[in-house]
């Protein structure tokens, strides 16, 4: 395989890999970003109607969810939802234990309501335990991210250097942009 050949397939590579993790970064983000802004929704009351752990296996690990669906009305009309925080995250037993003790069945609490949609609403706003695991994926998908790029743009200028044939005025950049990218190329 000659050199351009192996040079656009890493250029894609790069490409892929870290368009996907800066996606995801984003995506989280954004999940925080609601998580938080939840705080301040206007709030209504919730009847639990039933509370409970559900598990079930994925990638061979167990995994524990807090299940409670509740019922509440917003300007006249009802609505029925179940899930904790505005992002159901994989939780720890303890952690799903805890939420359905504090979260009973029959009980009323307070709620708070996206003023937007009506569907969309959580029992536990802003930044709690939930949310860390979430945060350290924000971290690990925005340097895994940063790091493609760089070494996306690593391999086009080494790509454009070879298709091209840039002058060696070019070497310096292209030395600089790949010892920034960690050595990934």
């Amino acid at each position: 395989m000659n050199e351009e050949v192996k040079l656009t397939i890493l250029l894609l590579g790069y490409g892929a890999v870290g368009s996907a993790f800066l996606w995801a970064f984003f995506i989280n983000v954004k999940f925080i970003q609601v998580s938080l802004s939840a705080k301040f929704w206007p709030t209504t009351q919730a009847k639990i109607i039933d509370s409970g752990v559900t598990t079930n296996c994925s990638a061979g690990e167990l995994v524990y969810l807090a299940d409670i669906s509740y019922a509440y009305t917003v300007e006249g009309k009802k609505y029925t939802s179940s899930g904790v925080d505005i992002v159901d995250t994989i939780q720890t037993e303890r952690l799903a234990n805890h939420l359905t003790g504090k979260f009973k069945a029959g009980n009323i609490y307070q709620l708070h309501v996206n003023p937007r949609d009506h569907y969309e609403s959580t029992l536990v706003a802003g930044f709690g335990r939930n949310n860390i695991k979430q945060c350290a994926v924000v971290v690990f998908t925005g340097v895994a991210g940063v790091c493609s790029m760089l070494g996306l743009m690593c391999t086009a200028t080494e790509w454009l250097i070879q298709i091209f044939h840039i002058a060696s005025v070019w070497q310096p950049y292209e030395y600089f942009i790949c010892q920034c990218s960690f050595g990934l190329f």
